[in-house]
C-alpha cells in the first residue's frame, strides 16, 4: 500500500507540472489556408485574410514565322522571324455594397527575332485596369472596337480597329444583355504613322494633344451573340496656322458576331464595317505592317486649310470547330483610302485572307498553322513616288505557333 501510495502521488505530481509548463508555453496561431473560390469561376481562391478572389494565369508562346519580302528584289529583308512570349495575367475580383470591384493586369515579356529584343519590346502591359460598377479606367481595349479576327498575330496587316489605350468610361447596363458606353480615350495612341502631312515633304505638322478621344457604344450580348455600333471623334492640331486651330476627324462603325451551334458547338460568323474622316486609325490604319509605299496619315494641310484622309473598311471571321480538339478559322478584310491631295500622297486600297488551323491534343495546349495571303494597289503611281516599287503588290505568310495556356 506504501508503494502504491507512492506511485500514485508521484504521478500526480507530474500531471501537475505538465499541465503547469504547457499552460507557460505560448498558443499557436492558427493557420489559415487558401480557400477555393468558385463565385466568378474556376480557377480563383481567396487572398488569405480577404474577401477578394484572385486568378493566376497566363501562357507562353512560341512563333516561327516566313513572310514573303515586300520589296521583292532585295536582299536585306529578313524572310523568317521567331518570337518567343510569356504572358502573366491576375485577376481580382471583390464584390462589394456597390458592386464588383475588380482589378486586371495583363503583362507580357518577349524576344522578337529581325528587330531586336530591346527595352521596349521587352516587357509591356496590355491591360492594366480598375472596374468598379460601370466605371473603367487604365488601360484596356479601346471601347470603339468590335471584332478581333481569329488570327493568332500579326501574320499579316489587320483591316479593323483591335486596340489597347489609356481609357476613363462608364457603361450602364440597361438588362437583358443590353449596355451603353462613353469613354475619354487617349487620343496620342490613335495618330497615324506619318501623323499631318503639309507642304514641304518629310515634315509633321501634328499640334499637341489637348482633348481626349470621345467614344460612345451601344451593344447587345445575348444567346445567339453580340451587335455594337460605336462612334469616336479624334482631335486634329497642327504646328501652323490654319483655318482653325484645331479640327475633329470621327469614326462610326457597326458589327455583329452571330453563334451557330447547329454546325457545331462554339462555331460563330462575325463581320464589322467601319468609316472615317480624320482618324484612319479607327479602321485598321495603325495596326498595319506590311503597307510599302504609301504614308499613313490622318490629312494633309495646305497654307490656308486642312482636309481630312477619308477611309473605310470591312472585315469578317467564321470559326468551325470540327472537333474538340481541331478548329478552322478564316479571317478577310478589305480597306480602301482616300487622301485628300494627290500631289502629297497617293490613294490605295488593300484586302487579305488569313487561314488559321489550330489543334488541342491536351487542355491548355494549342498547336498551330496560319496561311496569309495580302494585296495592295497603290493608284495613280508616279516618279514622284520613289519609294513605291510598284502599284499591284502582294505577298505570302506562314505562321507555326505552340501555346500552352494555364
Amino acid at each position: 500500500m506504501k508503494i502504491k501510495t507512492l506511485i500514485l502521488g508521484s504521478a500526480a505530481v507530474l500531471v501537475t507540472g505538465g499541465a503547469a509548463m504547457a499552460a507557460d508555453l505560448p498558443a499557436a496561431e492558427p493557420v489559415e489556408y487558401v480557400k477555393v473560390c468558385d463565385t466568378f469561376g474556376t480557377g480563383y481562391f481567396y487572398i488569405p485574410g480577404t474577401e477578394t478572389c484572385l486568378r493566376i494565369g497566363g501562357n507562353v508562346r512560341y512563333h516561327l514565322r516566313y513572310a514573303e519580302p515586300v520589296l521583292k528584289a532585295a536582299r536585306t529583308e529578313n524572310h523568317t522571324f521567331t518570337r518567343a512570349e510569356a504572358r502573366l495575367q491576375f485577376d481580382a475580383r471583390t464584390m462589394t455594397e456597390y458592386g464588383l470591384l475588380r482589378s486586371f493586369i495583363d503583362v507580357r515579356f518577349r524576344a522578337t527575332s529581325g528587330t531586336g529584343f530591346t527595352v521596349a519590346q521587352a516587357a509591356r502591359f496590355e491591360r492594366a485596369f480598375i472596374q468598379f460598377g460601370g466605371l473603367t479606367a487604365g488601360r484596356a481595349e479601346s471601347f470603339f472596337d468590335f471584332f478581333p479576327g481569329y488570327a493568332n498575330g500579326p501574320i499579316t496587316d489587320t483591316f479593323y480597329s483591335y486596340l489597347p489605350t489609356n481609357v476613363l468610361a462608364y457603361t450602364f447596363a440597361f438588362g437583358n444583355g443590353f449596355s451603353a458606353t462613353l469613354a475619354a480615350e487617349d487620343g496620342t495612341f490613335r495618330h497615324t504613322a506619318t501623323t499631318i502631312d503639309g507642304p514641304v515633304a518629310g515634315v509633321n505638322y501634328y499640334g499637341g494633344h489637348t482633348t481626349p478621344d470621345l467614344v460612345a457604344a451601344l451593344r447587345v450580348d445575348q444567346g445567339w451573340g453580340s451587335a455594337q455600333i460605336s462612334g469616336a471623334l479624334h482631335q486634329l492640331r497642327f504646328t501652323t496656322a490654319t483655318t482653325a486651330d484645331a479640327e475633329f476627324g470621327w469614326a462610326v462603325q457597326g458589327g455583329l458576331t452571330v453563334n451557330l451551334p447547329m454546325i457545331a458547338d462554339g462555331d460563330e460568323f462575325s463581320v464589322q464595317a467601319a468609316y472615317t474622316e480624320g482618324a484612319p486609325d479607327y479602321v485598321g490604319i495603325n495596326e498595319s505592317t506590311f503597307i510599302s509605299g504609301v504614308n499613313l496619315i490622318d490629312g494633309t494641310i495646305t497654307a490656308t486649310n486642312f482636309t481630312a484622309t477619308k477611309a473605310w473598311s470591312v472585315a469578317a471571321g467564321f470559326l468551325h470547330n470540327w472537333t474538340p480538339q481541331f478548329s478552322t478559322a478564316i479571317t478577310a478584310s478589305y480597306i480602301d483610302v482616300d487622301n485628300p491631295i494627290a500631289s502629297v500622297e497617293r490613294d490605295w486600297d488593300a484586302y487579305n485572307v488569313i487561314l488559321t488551323n489550330t489543334y488541342t491534343p491536351v487542355r491548355g495546349l494549342e498547336i498551330s498553322l496560319e496561311a496569309a495571303y495580302q494585296n495592295e494597289d497603290v493608284h495613280g503611281i508616279g516618279t514622284t513616288f520613289p519609294g513605291v516599287v510598284a502599284s499591284d503588290v502582294d505577298y505570302f505568310s506562314g505562321e507555326f505557333r505552340i501555346q500552352r495556356s494555364f
